[in-house]
């Protein structure tokens, strides 16, 4: 079961009123871990995470929708490009490339969710939550930097991998690290928060870890959640990351638990 603090303080909070749903951010989560490869569309897509989320927050309500991607079959491909499809309720396959080999991770969302790096939802009045799956090449040491400038590239193993998370600046360790048997491999579960110590100057903004060398994902301010698998993909890092900021319902905590908790990857 996935991490049952999240579920008890969904619990404890109770309902609320119920938020209307949004796009959040774009894209897929299955970007190629190869090094240059497609620069130029991987900078064009940085941008749109340093903007995308707060984008989306602001769409009028009378606009007409994006159109729904809904599986044809049981399994469908996760949806990428630079826009934010609607998802359907369904069984996504997101496929990513590691050094070795292309990896499939299958992931089920419910209604409402919108595509990009990987399934996500926002809310008008506040709160956000997405769930990724990534083949990570840069984490940060020095914060507040360009692109992956700042960032370490790290090695292929998990213990790599999971070393250079505990060590992102201005993120109080949660949860410490400690096996986890979900995903169908093995895996390391942890819990980061974000500190208030992550705003940056001008108009610079906090990297955590990039895909490739022209991919970074961006934090997105104090107190958000961080919860992160590092799986062993046959010795090969790979990460699951959900994510949550302060003002998410208590709806949006136990939909994201139940995405996270449905990733399987496919050998």
């Amino acid at each position: 079961m996935l991490d049952q603090n999240l579920r008890a303080l969904a619990r404890d909070i109770g309902d609320g009123v119920e938020m209307p749903d949004l796009a959040g951010l774009v894209d897929r989560g299955a970007a190629l871990r190869r090094r240059r490869r497609g620069a130029a569309v991987a900078v064009a897509a940085s941008c749109l995470v340093a903007v995308g989320y707060l984008t989306t927050l602001d769409r009028d309500p009378g606009a007409e929708p994006p159109p729904a991607i809904e599986p044809e079959n049981s399994v469908a491909d996760y949806p990428g490009g630079g826009h934010t499809p609607d998802l359907k309720e369904g069984t996504y396959a997101i496929r990513l490339g590691t050094d070795r080999r292309e990896v499939t991770a299958e992931v089920t969302v419910p209604d409402g969710w919108t595509g990009w790096v990987g399934p996500n939802r926002g809310y008008r009045k506040g709160g956000y939550v997405s769930l990724l799956v990534q083949d990570v090449a840069y984490v940060t040491e020095t914060p507040c930097r360009v692109g992956i400038e700042g960032m370490a590239e790290v090695g292929d193993a998990p213990a790599d991998l999971l070393r250079a998370l505990t060590r992102i600046p201005h993120h109080d360790l949660v949860t410490a690290p400690e096996p986890d048997s979900r995903f169908g491999v093995a895996a390391t579960h942890l819990v980061l928060q974000t500190t208030d110590r992550v705003r940056c100057p001008g108009d610079l903004t906090f990297g955590l870890w990039s895909v490739g060398e022209s991919f970074p994902i961006y934090s997105l301010g104090a107190g958000t959640r961080l919860e992160l698998w590092v799986l062993d993909v046959d010795g090969e890092a790979v990460l699951v990351a959900a994510t949550s900021t302060p003002a998410t319902p208590p709806r949006g905590l136990r939909e994201l638990a139940d995405v996270a908790d449905s990733v399987e990857i496919i050998q």
